[in-house]
């Protein structure tokens, strides 16, 4: 892979983890706040 295209890819691959586990949630409403994640349990 060109150096331009690992770049491309780990910058939308970061884009996607912060849109999707991101906090707080992107959300366009002023009223709606959304419930906080619940923390798993790693063991």
């Amino acid at each position: 892979m060109k150096k331009a295209e690992q770049l491309a890819k780990k910058a939308i691959t970061k884009a996607m983890n912060t849109e999707m586990k991101g906090w707080p949630p992107v959300c366009i409403g002023i009223i709606y706040q959304p419930a906080r994640p619940k923390k798993s349990q790693k063991s």
